[in-house]
């Protein structure tokens, strides 16, 4: 019961619920799956198999664990030589899936996109040392210096307080190493310390791109990794001090909550950044227009922080989740047709004699959209306002609304085609049809099979009663 609270309890796994990091809460609901499996994995093709499809699950959600989960297999396969074959062949389906994003990270140039967070590129702000070792991920993240700081203590004590509330969790982990079972306590601390590692270099790297910012695999799901080695080895100890167990046992787990209390009260009282949306990326004037016609384009301009105007070309309806690639996001190179987009994006916000019906025929963009820029940051004010100001000067363009989502305009004068875009990120039905036989291979072998003793009941004669077929007939 401890062990499920503090595991519920890690501050990775609440920030990735408050930040709606879908990934980073998958990783944290299979890890512990996955290392059963993998332990049992030594004695059992079933549970290798299972383990198999776990790692890739794991890796696909977070790239960024997938080479501090394969040394840890192979570590695990090196120290159980009668199941080595069984282990080692673990990181298999993974291998077959990540291959061909590889070679194209390669051709790319852009190797380290790989381990960029699948889907849509979210920045955050990196913490410090300190705060990865109390498994905070994100410096933005709710804490109790801002409840300390209503009582008037000042800023930097809340980092503290975290810190002597989870010393209960950290003293089981690292008094495991004395107590009996130490050798059960040693490979969960290095599992711990590989998990903290992978998080300190996912916040070094940068290796994914949005507008004019540069981020990098988020560390919460990392420091899930370091959260479970923590539990583990201090499971370990709760299990050696026995009769004294329940009572250090609770004051860890209240310790615990206590520590995570913020974080709680974020995702209670809705203060965090997730939030419903209405189903639409676009005005919706480009919505419907793009329903209808989902190869329209809408040129989506935004007003950067450092006074750049950064130009995205939405098709249909807008780009949605199954359309985010950050391994496309990963790029360092830019191609023709993005620098052809670029330079027509800086004409349009920009007054001048330029006539940019041909690009827009080119590109075949419908309507421009004009985000709002924020009023803490003067320099997007001032780029928005001249853009604004360019596109409602060209006779090109007709104002269609403003909302929310900005200022748009619609170009009524283009000559639509039926030439489809080119889609990124394809690859050809032979390396899907591997893939899927290679999960099917594992599914197959993950499906247990185990020879079940069948209990045969047997009746002695002497129990029955005697047969009176052939009695004598005593009435004649």
């Amino acid at each position: 019961m401890a062990a499920a609270i503090l595991w519920i309890a890690a501050p990775a796994f609440l920030a990735a619920l408050g930040e709606g990091r879908i990934g980073a809460v998958l990783v944290h609901v299979l890890l512990p799956w996955f290392a059963l499996a993998l332990i049992e994995g030594s004695r059992s093709w079933s549970a290798s198999a299972a383990a198999s499809l776990l790692f890739l699950a794991i890796t696909a959600a977070s790239p960024v664990l997938a080479p501090v989960l394969l040394l840890a297999v192979i570590v695990w396969a090196l120290a159980r030589p009668r199941g080595f074959a069984r282990i080692i062949g673990v990181p298999i389906p993974a291998i077959v899936f990540f291959a061909p994003l590889v070679l194209s990270a390669l051709n790319r140039g852009t190797p380290l996109a790989v381990l960029a967070d699948p889907g849509l590129v979210q920045p955050y702000t990196p913490t410090s040392g300190w705060g990865l070792l109390v498994g905070h991920p994100d410096a933005d993240l709710a804490d109790w210096d801002g409840i300390l700081t209503a009582f008037g203590l000042p800023t930097g004590w809340g980092a503290l307080l975290t810190a002597v509330l989870l010393a209960p969790v950290a003293a089981l982990a690292l008094l495991a190493l004395f107590f009996p079972g130490a050798r059960r306590s040693i490979p969960a601390l290095a599992v711990a310390a590989g998990g903290l590692a992978t998080a300190w270099l996912a916040a070094q790297v940068q290796v994914t791109t949005i507008g004019a910012t540069a981020t990098g695999p988020w560390p919460g799901a990392p420091l899930s990794l370091y959260w479970l080695g923590l539990v583990g080895a201090a499971i370990v100890g709760l299990e050696a001090i026995r009769r004294a167990a329940v009572g250090v046992g609770s004051a860890a787990v209240v310790a615990a909550i206590l520590a995570v209390t913020p974080l709680l009260g974020a995702l209670v009282l809705g203060t965090v950044p997730v939030h419903p949306g209405d189903g639409r990326v676009l005005p919706a004037l480009a919505d419907v227009a793009g329903i209808r016609d989902p190869g329209l384009g809408t040129l989506v301009l935004t007003p950067e922080a450092d006074g750049s105007l950064a130009a995205e070309l939405q098709r249909g309806e807008g780009t949605t989740l199954d359309d985010q690639s950050a391994l496309h996001a990963g790029r360092t190179e830019v191609g023709d047709e993005d620098r052809a987009l670029a330079e027509l994006a800086g004409n349009l916000a920009s007054r001048g004699g330029f006539d940019p019906v041909a690009d827009l025929q080119h590109f075949q963009i419908g309507f421009v959209l004009v985000t709002a820029a924020d009023p803490q940051q003067p320099d997007a004010v001032a780029v928005r306002e001249r853009a604004v100001a360019s596109l409602d000067a060209a006779p090109q363009f007709a104002a269609a609304s403003e909302s929310g989502y900005g200022s748009l305009w619609v170009f009524d004068d283009l000559e639509r085609d039926d030439t489809e875009p080119p889609s990124r990120g394809a690859y050809g039905y032979g390396v899907l049809a591997a893939q899927a036989v290679v999960v099917l291979i594992a599914l197959l072998l993950a499906i247990p099979t185990r020879r079940r003793r069948r209990v045969v009941q047997t009746q002695s004669s002497l129990d029955e009663p005697a047969a009176t077929t052939f009695d004598e007939d005593t009435d004649g």
